[in-house]
């Protein structure tokens, strides 16, 4: 098997090919460091996982995981023992194969927290450490907002469709869940708080959440509930829990039916983003819309910001009116 870090070995001198038991690249640790690490990669990865809060991180790490190893594989490697260049060689390679710079990043920041986790466990250092990583926007969301005209038009699609649809459509538009947490909220969690319709979730870091509902996503929500007492507030017909393929899947199919620009590429998360930035317009209170959103940081709901992207009261105008009066 030709390895893509065999230039890198070439250039430090390092042989291109081991012996047998021994990865093709030079640039890994010997078979006697790595088994002194006392623990074999699956191993620590599943560690590194159960250590994890919220399931929607776990499944996230698991792919990050399965797609380094699977790398790692392809070029010889035994993960534990990888080193800084090739960690950039795997940087390298997912630009090359396509991934943005927002994407490689957060690849780069999963890797990094399994090293770091692994460092418990035997690993050397974290190989991360020290790897650049691709410059973009952190400002800006690669996700898209619906126009304020589009959003009637997908509700009214919603509802058209059935009461299933509409409650995922009003608890990513009214409510800002994510998708995570709308097909994980259950009959059982809906409840009521000082005469607010509430909806009890588990968000980001395994954190439980009152979050209070419109009566039109609580009408909703009831309707999608119906007789029931029990299991999932969005069942499919067989009884079982909605999956998050299946909320893509039925977004999107509503935004085409709502005539919604480019509903190609519209999903749940672009819901959540009209939603908060739908906040952030109708209140102009960054700190309502970080509540709404239940975001950590107000650095991360300034992402979702795009007043000052806004053309119609660009400075330039009042500029150019100031000046004129001038003359």
């Amino acid at each position: 098997m030709t390895s893509v870090l065999e230039p890198a070995a070439r250039t430090a001198g390092l042989p291109e090919s081991g012996t047998a038991g021994v990865p093709l690249s030079g640039t890994v640790l010997p078979a006697a460091a790595l088994a002194a690490t006392g623990e074999s990669w699956p191993v620590i990865v599943e560690r590194w996982i159960a250590s994890q809060l919220a399931d929607a991180t776990k499944a996230g790490y698991r792919r990050e995981a399965d797609l380094f190893a699977d790398w790692c594989q392809d070029c010889g490697l035994d993960p534990r023992g990888v080193r800084r260049h090739d960690v950039e060689a795997y940087r390298n390679a997912r630009t090359a194969a396509g991934d943005s710079a927002r994407t490689v990043s957060r690849r780069l920041s999963a890797i990094s927290s399994l090293f770091t986790y692994g460092g418990s466990l035997g690993l050397p250092a974290n190989p991360v450490t020290g790897v650049k990583r691709p410059k973009y926007d952190r400002t800006s969301s690669p996700s898209q907002s619906l126009a304020r005209g589009e959003v009637p038009r997908l509700l009214a699609a919603a509802e058209a469709d059935g009461p299933r649809s509409d409650a995922l459509a009003r608890l990513f538009v009214e409510a800002g869940l994510r998708v995570s947490e709308a097909v994980g909220a259950d009959v059982e969690d809906l409840g009521w708080d000082k005469g607010h319709r509430v909806l009890t979730i588990t968000g980001k870091g395994g954190a439980e959440v009152k979050v209070p509902l419109p009566p039109s996503t609580a009408r909703a929500v009831d309707r999608a509930a119906g007789e029931r007492s029990t299991g999932p507030i969005l069942a499919t017909s067989t009884g079982g829990r909605m999956d998050r393929r299946h909320a893509h899947r039925t977004i999107r199919r509503l935004a085409r039916d709502a005539g919604v620009n480019d509903w190609e590429h519209i999903g749940p998360h672009d819901i959540r983003h009209t939603a908060i930035t739908g906040v952030l317009d109708a209140t102009g209170n960054i700190d309502k819309a970080q509540r709404f959103a239940r975001h950590a940081s107000p650095v991360t709901t300034q992402v979702y910001d795009h007043r000052n992207k806004k053309l119609d009261d660009h400075p330039s105008y009042a500029l150019a009116a100031w000046f004129s009066e001038a003359s």
